[in-house]
C-alpha cells in the first residue's frame, strides 16, 4: 500500500513581479525553498474566481480553499447564495427568518446584530446588513454590535466603513450602534475566553462611553491605536442584550463567530440565537442559509478504502484540517484521527512568534509516521504572522519552514512516503510596503510539488485546487469517481 503526506503552507503563493514585497524571495536563509522553486518543476494552481466559485478578483477566506481541496468539487460559496436570496427578495421567505421576525413582532423584544465591519468578502459583507435593515419591520428595535477588522482590510478602514454605515441608518429610527470591538476580542477561535468575555460585556452594556462611535475611533487613532486595537466599548443611548431578545450573528464564514455565540448561549440558556450560515452539524442554533451536502470527500474515500489517516495542525488553525476538510462534520470517519498542537499564547499578533508551533507539529509527524497511511499537515505561520504585516517576522517564518520542509522531505524519503506540498492562500509573497501594507489575501497562483524519493516529479501545468484530490487518489491507486476533475500526474 502506498503512503502519502500532504503539506499545506498557509499563505504561500507565487509572486515573480514585485520581489521586493516577497518575503519568500527576501529571506536569505532558505536553501531548500530555493531548490524547490529553482528547477521550475512545480505546478501553478488557480485558487480564485471560477476555480473556487467566487466573485472575480475579490478576496476570499480559508474555508473556501480547504473545502475545495477536500471535496474535489467547485462549490458555490455561501456569499453568492446570500447575495442571490437578498437580491431576489427570497430572503423574506426563509422559514427561520420569518420565525425570527414573527417572534420579535409578537413579543416586542429587541434584535441585536453583530458582524465584522467592512466590504472585504472574507467574513462578512456590509451590504448584507443594508439589505437586512431594509426588510426588517420598522417597529422592531435593532442594536448593532460592530467588530472592526484590520487583518483583512487597511489599518484605518473602519472609519470610512463606519461613516457609511452611520449615513445609511440615519433614515432608520429603529436602528442604533450599540457597541464596538476589535476582532481579536470578538472572533477568537483558540479558546481565549477572556477575550470573548470582554466583547460580551460590551454587548450587555458594560464599559460604556459617552463618546460617539466615530469619536471612539478618532480617539484611538490619535493615540496610534488603529482598527486592530479597539477595546470592546458600548455606547450610551442603547439598550443592553436581555434574555428574551434575539441575537443574530450574520458573518457568513463561521469558524470565527462560533465562540462568541457559544458564550452568549451559555450565559443566557436561550433559543433566540440566529446565524447566517451553519458551521458544525451538532450546533443547534437556527440559521438562514442551508449548506450544500457534499458526498464522498477525500477523507470519506480514504476511510472506505481502509487507509488510516492523521490530520495535524496547531489549534489556531484547528478547523482547517478537521471540519473544513470533512465538509463541516464534527465526527471522524473510520481510521481517521486528528492531533491538534496547542498554539502559543501570544498577546495581540503573531509577529512576536513567527515560528509558532511549527517545530512541535513536525515532532508529532515524526513520532506518528509509522502509524498511518495518509497525513495532512497544515502550517499556519505565514497566515497568522502575515496578518500582522511585519516583513522581518514573515521572513523568519519562511526560514523556519524552510528547515522543517527539508526535514519532512528527508523523513518521507526514509520512510518511503510520497509527498505533496501546496498552499491554500496568500500573504507572504506580496506584502506591499511598510507605508502601504497589505495583510490580506490576493489572487496569485498557488505552487504544487510532487516529491518522491527526494526528487521533484513533474506534474501537469495550470490546473485548480480541486485537482489535488484526484492526484492523491492516483498516487494511492484508488479508483476515481467519474465526475472528478483530472489528476495532475503525467502518465
Amino acid at each position: 500500500m502506498n503512503k502519502l503526506a500532504l503539506i499545506i503552507l498557509d499563505w504561500f503563493w507565487i509572486n515573480e513581479q514585485t520581489l521586493e514585497e516577497n518575503a519568500i524571495f527576501q529571506a536569505k536563509n532558505k536553501p531548500h525553498f530555493d531548490k524547490l522553486f529553482w528547477f521550475q518543476k512545480f505546478t501553478r494552481l488557480q485558487a480564485s474566481w471560477k476555480s473556487v466559485w467566487i466573485i472575480d478578483w475579490f478576496m476570499w477566506w480559508s474555508e473556501v480553499w480547504h473545502l475545495t481541496i477536500w471535496s474535489w468539487k467547485i462549490i458555490k460559496q455561501n456569499i453568492l447564495k446570500i447575495n442571490e436570496k437578498l437580491y431576489n427578495s427570497d430572503f423574506q421567505e426563509i422559514y427561520e427568518y420569518k420565525e425570527m421576525i414573527d417572534y420579535l413582532e409578537k413579543t416586542k423584544n429587541n434584535l441585536h446584530i453583530t458582524w465584522m465591519l467592512g466590504f472585504e468578502w472574507v467574513h462578512s459583507y456590509q451590504p448584507h446588513l443594508y439589505w437586512l435593515l431594509k426588510i426588517i419591520p420598522k417597529d422592531i428595535k435593532v442594536f448593532l454590535h460592530i467588530i472592526t477588522d484590520w487583518r483583512d482590510s487597511p489599518i484605518r478602514a473602519s472609519y470610512e466603513y463606519l461613516k457609511q454605515l452611520l449615513d445609511f441608518i440615519k433614515n432608520f429610527e429603529n436602528v442604533k450602534v450599540s457597541s464596538i470591538s476589535w476582532r481579536y476580542f470578538s472572533m477568537d477561535r483558540d479558546n481565549n475566553w477572556e477575550r470573548i468575555e470582554k466583547t460580551y460585556k460590551a454587548i450587555i452594556w458594560e464599559n460604556q462611553t459617552k463618546l460617539s462611535p466615530l469619536e471612539i475611533l478618532e480617539k484611538n487613532y490619535k493615540n496610534w491605536k488603529y482598527d486592530e486595537f479597539i477595546e470592546p466599548t458600548s455606547f450610551s443611548g442603547s439598550e443592553n442584550l436581555k434574555k428574551d431578545d434575539v441575537f443574530l450573528h450574520y458573518n457568513f464564514r463561521s469558524d470565527r463567530w462560533t465562540q462568541l455565540v457559544k458564550y452568549i448561549e451559555n450565559q443566557f440558556w436561550w433559543d433566540h440565537i440566529f446565524t447566517m450560515t451553519k458551521f458544525y452539524d451538532d450546533f443547534k442554533w437556527k440559521y438562514f442559509i442551508k449548506k450544500e451536502e457534499i458526498q464522498n470527500t477525500l477523507s470519506d474515500i480514504l476511510s472506505k478504502n481502509w487507509f488510516t489517516q492523521l490530520h495535524i495542525a496547531e489549534t489556531e488553525k484547528f478547523a482547517h484540517v478537521t471540519k473544513f476538510f470533512n465538509w463541516l462534520r464534527t465526527t471522524k470517519w473510520n481510521n481517521e484521527e486528528f492531533i491538534l498542537v496547542p498554539s502559543h499564547k501570544i498577546e495581540w499578533l503573531y509577529d512576536k512568534d513567527p515560528e509558532m508551533s511549527a517545530f512541535e507539529i513536525f515532532d508529532v509527524f515524526k513520532n506518528e509516521i509509522d502509524k498511518y497511511d495518509f497525513f495532512v499537515i497544515n502550517f499556519a505561520n505565514w497566515d497568522l504572522v502575515g496578518h500582522a504585516w511585519v516583513l522581518e517576522a514573515s521572513i523568519k517564518a519562511v526560514e523556519t519552514l524552510d528547515k522543517i520542509i527539508w526535514n519532512i522531505i528527508k523523513l518521507c524519503d526514509k520512510n518511503n512516503i510520497d509527498l505533496l506540498i501546496t498552499s491554500d492562500h496568500w500573504n507572504c509573497e506580496k506584502m506591499w510596503t511598510k507605508d502601504n501594507p497589505c495583510n490580506s489575501h490576493t489572487t496569485n497562483l498557488v505552487p504544487f510539488w510532487y516529491i518522491k524519493n527526494s526528487e521533484i516529479i513533474k506534474t501537469k501545468e495550470s490546473w485548480w485546487l480541486a485537482n489535488i484530490t484526484p492526484t492523491i487518489l492516483d498516487i494511492l491507486w484508488i479508483d476515481k469517481q467519474k465526475d472528478m476533475l483530472e489528476s495532475l500526474l503525467i502518465k
